[in-house]
């Protein structure tokens, strides 16, 4: 991620889209979890169990959709709306135990 958003930031804060659950989440508790926007966040949920379902059944792959993997789905994307949170203050990244650092303009430093 950090890769990324050293290459194109734009881009990559436009990815914040693709956290839809957390984005509920958030936006239910900013509203004191009123009904409507708990009903956006049902309705998030929703959307995130019925694509955890159809990709196993179009790909035939278990994608982790046994019924206690199920409830982990919204810890796991909240985890993952974390990260993405954590990249935009990150300027270290370590692949294949060697620690590099992400500049600005996008170029890699090996430290």
């Amino acid at each position: 991620g950090r890769t990324i958003y050293g290459i194109d930031p734009p881009g990559f804060a436009g990815s914040l889209l693709t956290h839809p659950l957390a984005l509920a989440l958030a936006a239910a508790a900013a509203a004191g979890f009123d009904p409507r926007s708990l009903a956006v966040l049902l309705f998030a949920a929703t959307c995130r169990l019925t694509l955890a379902l159809r990709v196993e059944a179009v790909t035939g792959w278990a994608a982790g959709t046994h019924p206690a993997m199920l409830l982990l789905l919204p810890l796991r994307d909240i985890l993952s709306a974390g990260l993405f949170v954590a990249t935009f203050f990150v300027k270290d990244v370590i692949w294949r135990e060697t620690r590099y650092r992400v500049r600005r303009n996008g170029q890699i430093l090996r430290l």
